[in-house]
């Protein structure tokens, strides 16, 4: 016998290990991670017996055709194992259609490539030498492939860890069974990828599928591996700090946590059989719900000193063929996320009113209670949008009081404050509610009209104007009276933008000054 007989008859043994272990496990597919188990055991045996294949020599189609036929194995190993570890600890729903469909794109895709390299070098790049019994270097393809198996298979070995970690018992002694089972053929894949095995024309992995397959056979009839279900019931359900209760096709308790015993005060009785209607009857609410044949929820008010509120969801269960089986009912107490939910509404509602009260205070004038001329820049462009939008137009007023700096002068600032107060007042009271009033800086005032022409503004500024000459001020016994002048313009009438509105009123006022101060003034050419 030949040594590659002898390398052929190891990798029999150790393809037959894996698929022995593999087909005695079959029964076990719809268990938690089975199929993807079955799967990898599968590709592992394919890898080492086509191997074999290879070193018998068996004549084929082309040199490599034994070779290039492992990868079929070889690509299936860590797709298998990574859907094998999601499943297994308990993300499997990650899984579906079309993820699956993404994780074997770049497999397939590798397979085309390597079969068809004679045609374009991607997988090989032209290092493939005749009589070569491994594929360890090539081109991208190669590589591409390479990060994407060993990615796969370290994000396996992480959830697996992470699973080791939180697990106890039996379940972590499961995991630790399958983590020495791929450490083997992974590290001396690493290995001989790396050029560090001892044989460089001699692809040692599929040897160590056999030490594989006896400690998988190990976790599966010793361990029992896959068949968790009574522990993940202890840590879910007897644990879990939500209620749960199993009623049957009859409405009968067949099955119930320690939460809710505690929360329906079942002290030390053992309620199996009693009717849901006995055990819910104080609570007409649940007893409704439990009439329903779909899924329900809703919140109660749960008896009792303190009070609670209850999030209940009720389930119907069925079996594979549709019959109906029980309900389940899960109960949760958010008593402390309702009161935690109400004190947010009232602190964002008291938020929104302090933030309601800084707005106002920061387009106010302080002094005389209109909007300031910040507001006025705020409001000019969209009031101008609106009457554009609308083809109305847009009166724009620009008011001050006469003489203003030599009443400042003669009765003091005091006194002028309380003229300006007046003139805002009056400015207020004569102004519609859509009608914007604005202190543009010392004694001049903005009034915006919307809607209004340059005419009708120009009367309701008379109104306001008539108004401020005939409202008295005593100041130290004695009644004095001051008036304004205003300067009316209009959009589009007289200009076009916000700058120019202001600078053509601005330029009327001053025809009004010029007229003897104490009238409303249109612009004139």
């Amino acid at each position: 016998m030949t040594i590659e007989w002898g390398y052929a008859l190891a990798l029999a043994v150790a393809g037959l290990t894996s698929a022995g272990v593999a087909l005695t496990n079959w029964r076990q597919q719809a268990y938690r991670g089975g199929r993807a188990l079955m799967v990898l055991l599968l590709g592992l045996s394919w890898w080492s017996l086509t191997y074999a294949l290879f070193w018998l020599r068996l004549p084929g189609p082309t040199p490599f055709f034994w070779l290039d036929l492992t990868y079929i194995g070889v690509l299936s190993v860590p797709t298998a194992l990574f859907c094998f570890a999601l499943q297994f600890t308990g993300h499997g729903r990650y899984l579906n259609g079309l993820s699956f469909l993404l994780l074997i794109t770049i497999p397939l895709l590798t397979l085309v490539l390597l079969w068809t390299d004679p045609l374009h070098g991607v997988f090989f790049a032209g290092k493939r030498v005749t009589g070569q019994g491994v594929i360890f270097d090539g081109g991208f393809g190669f590589y591409a492939n390479l990060v994407y198996g060993y990615g796969l298979i370290l994000v396996a070995i992480g959830f697996l860890l992470r699973a080791l970690v939180t697990s106890r018992g039996l379940y972590r002694n499961q995991i630790l069974a399958v983590l020495i089972g791929l450490a083997i053929p992974l590290v001396v894949n690493v290995a001989s990828v790396a050029g560090l095995a001892p044989f460089p024309n001699l692809d040692l992995t599929p040897f160590t599928f056999t030490l594989t397959g006896i400690i998988f056979a190990y976790a599966i009839f010793r361990l029992g591996l896959l068949d968790i279900v009574p522990i993940a019931r202890h840590t879910l359900v007897e644990q879990m700090s939500d209620s749960l209760v199993v009623l049957d096709a009859r409405d009968r308790l067949v099955d119930y946590n320690p939460a809710a015993r505690q929360l329906l005060g079942l002290g030390d009785e053992v309620p199996i059989g009693r009717s849901g209607a006995e055990l819910f009857g104080a609570w007409p609410q649940l007893a409704a719900l439990l009439l329903q044949m779909r899924p329900a929820s809703q919140e109660l008010a749960w008896p009792g000193q303190p009070a609670r509120t209850i999030e209940l969801h009720v389930v119907p269960l069925y079996d594979q063929t549709g019959g109906f089986e029980g309900r389940l009912i899960v109960m949760r107490d958010i008593s402390q996320r309702v009161e935690v939910e109400r004190r947010l509404r009232e602190q964002i509602a008291h938020n929104e009113a302090l933030q309601a009260q800084l707005r106002e205070q920061s387009i106010r004038d302080s002094l005389t209670g209109v909007f300031n001329r910040r507001y006025l820049e705020e409001s000019l462009p969209r009031e101008l949008a609106n009457a554009t939008r609308k083809n109305e137009p847009l009166s724009l007023v620009m008011l001050d009081i006469d003489l203003f700096k030599n009443f400042n002068d003669v009765y003091g600032h005091g006194i002028g404050d309380t003229v300006l107060q007046s003139l805002g007042h009056i400015l207020m009271e004569n102004t519609r509610a859509g009608d914007i009033v604005c202190r543009y800086g010392g004694d001049e005032f903005i009034v915006m009209f919307p809607g209004a022409s340059a005419e009708r503004a120009r009367e309701r500024i008379d109104e306001c104007r008539r108004r401020f000459a005939e409202q008295p001020i005593v100041i130290q016994g004695q009644t004095i009276r001051t008036t304004i002048s205003a300067g009316v313009t209009s959009f589009p009438l007289h200009a076009q933008t916000g700058e120019a509105l202001l600078q053509v009123a601005d330029q009327a006022l001053y025809q009004a000054k010029q007229q003897g101060k104490n009238s409303a003034v249109i612009l004139s050419a």
